[in-house]
C-alpha cells in the first residue's frame, strides 16, 4: 500500500530548497495530498511525534499551521488575483484580505518605480482591490513578469505586454536548439503558452526531442532582453546566456515569441526533473 509520502511524490521533494523560517506556497491538490501525511511519514524525515501528532491532526481539518510549525516553515495556499491594465495604471483584485496585504507588500519590494494604492473592499464580497501605478514605461512589463513568476498566487487574469513591445533580441530556432544541445543529457525542458511546439513535443521534454522540434520549426524567434538594452540584434548560440532569467529556486528560463506569431511563450528547465538528478 502507498504510503502518505508516496502519495505526496517524497517530504523529501516537497522540502527541497527550503531554509527554516522560509515561505512556501501550496496549491489546492497540494493542500488536499498533504492531509495523506502520516504521523509515521513526518517522524522519518525527524519531527518528533508529539509535533507530528498536532501537525496530522491539523491536516485533518484543513490547518496548516501544525505542519509548518513541525517543518520550521511558512507554509501557505496559493490565491487568486485579477489584474487589468488602464494605461499607466493596474487594477488588480484579490481573494482575501490577508493575501492582498501580503501581495501589496510584495509588489512595492520587487517592482520598481511604482507606487501600490491602499487596499479597499468593494462590494464583492470577500475580494480586495489595490491598484498599482507605473512611474515608467517599462513599468507594466515587469509586473506582467513578477505576476508570472510569483509563487503565492494563481493568475486568472494579467495584463498582456508582448516581447515585440519590449527590448528583445533575434534568435534562430537552430541556434537556440544548439544551446539546448550544450546544456546537457539530464536537463529537461518545459514549454507554456506555445502551441507550434506542443504539437511536436509533450511537456516536460529531453534536450535532444525539444532540439530536434526547434531544427524542424527552423524560424526566427524573439526573445526578451532581461536587461532593457536590446534592440533587436541576434544572438548566436553562444550568447544565449544573455536573455536567461532565473526564478526564485535558481531555475533558467527564456521568455519568447515566434517571429510573425501573436502569442509569447515560456520555456524553463524542469524542476521535478532536476530534481531526481540531484
Amino acid at each position: 500500500m502507498a504510503t502518505g509520502l508516496q502519495r505526496t511524490h517524497g517530504l523529501p521533494q516537497f522540502l527541497r530548497g527550503l531554509e527554516p523560517g522560509s515561505e512556501h506556497w501550496i496549491d489546492a491538490e497540494e493542500k488536499f495530498n498533504l492531509r495523506k501525511l502520516s504521523v509515521s511519514d513526518l517522524v522519518a524525515q525527524g519531527v518528533g511525534e508529539q509535533q507530528a501528532e498536532i501537525a496530522v491532526a491539523g491536516l485533518r481539518r484543513q490547518d496548516l499551521s501544525g505542519l509548518a510549525d513541525a517543518l520550521g516553515i511558512h507554509l501557505r495556499v496559493k490565491f487568486k488575483i485579477w489584474a487589468e491594465r488602464d494605461g499607466s495604471i493596474c487594477k488588480i483584485k484579490v481573494d482575501g484580505a490577508d493575501n492582498a496585504e501580503w501581495l501589496r507588500s510584495y509588489l512595492s519590494s520587487v517592482v520598481p518605480n511604482i507606487r501600490v494604492s491602499e487596499a479597499v473592499k468593494k462590494a464583492d464580497g470577500r475580494y480586495i482591490h489595490f491598484t498599482v501605478t507605473f512611474d515608467d514605461a517599462s513599468g507594466p512589463w515587469r509586473l506582467q513578469r513578477v505576476l508570472i513568476d510569483c509563487p503565492a498566487i494563481i493568475a486568472m487574469q494579467i495584463p498582456i505586454v508582448h516581447i515585440i513591445e519590449r527590448p528583445h533580441y533575434r534568435l534562430e530556432a537552430r541556434d537556440l536548439a544548439t544551446w539546448i544541445d550544450r546544456q546537457g543529457e539530464s536537463v529537461w525542458w518545459s514549454i507554456d503558452g506555445d502551441h507550434l511546439l506542443a504539437g511536436q513535443v509533450h511537456s516536460p521534454c529531453p534536450p535532444e526531442e525539444l532540439s530536434a522540434a526547434l531544427r524542424s520549426i527552423d524560424r526566427p524567434l524573439r526573445v526578451d532582453d532581461p536587461d532593457d538594452l536590446a534592440r533587436g540584434e541576434t544572438l548566436r548560440a553562444d550568447d544565449v546566456d544573455r536573455a536567461i532569467t532565473v526564478d526564485r529556486l535558481g531555475f533558467r528560463q527564456l521568455y519568447l515569441n515566434w517571429e510573425g506569431g501573436e502569442s509569447d511563450w515560456l520555456l524553463w528547465e524542469d524542476e521535478e526533473l532536476l530534481q531526481s538528478e540531484s
